[in-house]
């Protein structure tokens, strides 16, 4: 029979031998530092502590997510809207739905914890990505985290993001330059 804890530990432990070779920070700290930062966050968000809520988030991210505008930035959470940690902030605040956190190191030196949310009678989860940025373990969004790193092409009218090795045919590239410009002079904008 195998003991979970023990195989967990010894999962956990090298893992980290891996990354520690890699120059990543170990797993067992990347498990704990990824909860305990999502833990804060909720903890904040609760509280009503949206400044230290923000603080918990990859300034990195922030500044792209601000640049973009997707969501109104004058809210409180907008970094975070489609979480149910800030869709559900007045049930956390009011004591009517309680949460845990649950981590686990991702093979990129970052982790991922997952929260698990109670409202009434229904559940939720929502996965963050926690990544290791300015000395300290942040929150980020999983898609910016995943694709970082990614190798970017520009052209007239797009950003595309890539992984290393996949190529884009350039001719495909072209043709969505040349539709953007059609249609914005069709538009009279062009």
């Amino acid at each position: 029979m195998v003991c979970l804890r023990c195989h967990q530990s010894f999962t956990i432990a090298l893992i980290g031998a891996v990354l520690a070779l890699a120059g990543a920070a170990p797993a067992a700290e990347q498990c704990h530092g990824s909860a305990g930062v999502v833990a804060a966050y909720v903890q904040a968000v609760q509280e009503g502590r949206w400044d230290e809520a923000r603080a918990l988030w990859s300034p990195t991210y922030l500044a792209q997510a601000e640049r973009h505008s997707i969501v109104p930035t004058d809210t409180q959470g907008w970094w975070d809207a489609a979480s149910p940690v800030v869709r559900f902030r007045e049930e956390l605040a009011a004591g009517r739905a309680t949460w845990t956190v649950e981590a686990r190191p991702e093979v990129t030196g970052g982790a991922v914890a997952t929260v698990k949310m109670a409202v009434g009678h229904g559940a939720e989860t929502y996965t963050y990505a926690v990544v290791y940025e300015d000395g300290d373990w942040r929150l980020a969004g999983r898609l910016w985290e995943a694709s970082r790193r990614w190798q970017v092409l520009e052209t007239r009218y797009f950003r595309i993001r890539r992984p290393a090795g996949h190529a884009i045919d350039p001719g495909a590239c072209d043709l969505l330059d040349g539709f953007v410009a059609d249609a914005a002079r069709s538009l009279g904008a062009g």
